[in-house]
Order: structure tokens, then C-alpha cells, then sequence
């Protein structure tokens, strides 16, 4: 293993061994986000104190998981806390791993909520359209924003899906 692959593994197993710490403590029943880096980086707290909202939402994702990694992993990063709903952004590093196949990695999901930046500022909403045409139930939403307007209309849906709203009432909201 080279140096890099061996820090990053060093840097997983803590966040793990901190997660299980952390999750003794947990509020059952809340909102959980978990994943890959995308959603470790993703910020919750920030967005949360600055609207001046009172949710707990816990964050349990790590950098460079796999989906793999992750169902390995899921006493720490899913079960551990119990959670009422849970976002899951995963599989984005699965993309370089050497047996990659899309057909696997569609079987693992039921529905997915991609709600991206706004389609002024990048061509992710547009990618992220020619992508759902060719996979089933996946639903691509255009915040229409940058940042923190991106955030609320994630933690918007968050709270949707917490009070058992459909895949539909929350591509309404």
C-alpha cells in the first residue's frame, strides 16, 4: 500500500472509531447524512445554526468510501444512530474502482432526489438530467442556487421525507 492509500485508511479507521464513540450518545429517531466526502464536507451544522433551526441532523460520512466500504461499515455510519431518515450520497467513488459496474450499483437503490446547484452557475442539473434519462427513478431538481439556498432546499426535502412525505410531495416542495 502506498503512502497516500495508507494515510487515507489511518484517517477512515479513526473517523469509524469516532463515529462508534459518537454514536453512544445519539438521539434516536433523528435525520442522518452519510456517505462519501461529499457529504462528510456537506455543511450541516452551518446551515442549521445560520437559519436558526433546531434539528439534529448527525453526519456520517468519510472521505473516499465506497459503496462497498460503506456496507461494511454500516453499524457506524447508519445504524449506530438510529436514524428516523436518512440521505445517503455514495458511490461516487466506486466510479474508479477496478470492478466498477453500473448494473450493480443500480440494484442497491430504490429512488434518488438529486437536488443539485443551480443550472446558471454549472452544468451539473443538465448532466445530472441525460443521466436520469437513462436510469429509472431518479428525480433531478435545479436549485437554482449556489449555496446556501442549495442547502435549504436539501434540508427542506430532509424535513419532508422526516415527516413521511412521497418521492412526489417532495419533488412539490
Amino acid at each position: 500500500m502506498d503512502f497516500f492509500k495508507e494515510f487515507m485508511h489511518r484517517e477512515q479507521q479513526d473517523k469509524l472509531e469516532r463515529y462508534r464513540i459518537l454514536n453512544r450518545n445519539v438521539q434516536k429517531g433523528e435525520i442522518l447524512f452519510t456517505g462519501s466526502s461529499l457529504m462528510e464536507q456537506f455543511p450541516v451544522n452551518e446551515l442549521l445554526m445560520t437559519n436558526g433551526m433546531d434539528q439534529v441532523i448527525y453526519n456520517r460520512g468519510i472521505g473516499g468510501f465506497t459503496t462497498s466500504d460503506m456496507l461494511e461499515y454500516m453499524e457506524e455510519m447508519v445504524f449506530g444512530t438510529e436514524p428516523s431518515r436518512i440521505f445517503i450520497n455514495i458511490g461516487t467513488n466506486d466510479i474508479g474502482s477496478p470492478d466498477y459496474r453500473l448494473e450493480a450499483l443500480m440494484e442497491r437503490y430504490d429512488a434518488v432526489i438529486h437536488i443539485n446547484i443551480g443550472s446558471g452557475f454549472s452544468c451539473c442539473h443538465q448532466n445530472a438530467k441525460l443521466a436520469a434519462e437513462e436510469v429509472p427513478e431518479v428525480y433531478v431538481v435545479d436549485s437554482g442556487n449556489l449555496t446556501v439556498g442549495h442547502g435549504m432546499m436539501v434540508l427542506a426535502a430532509a424535513g419532508a421525507a422526516r415527516a413521511g412525505k412521497s418521492v412526489t410531495e417532495i419533488l412539490d416542495l
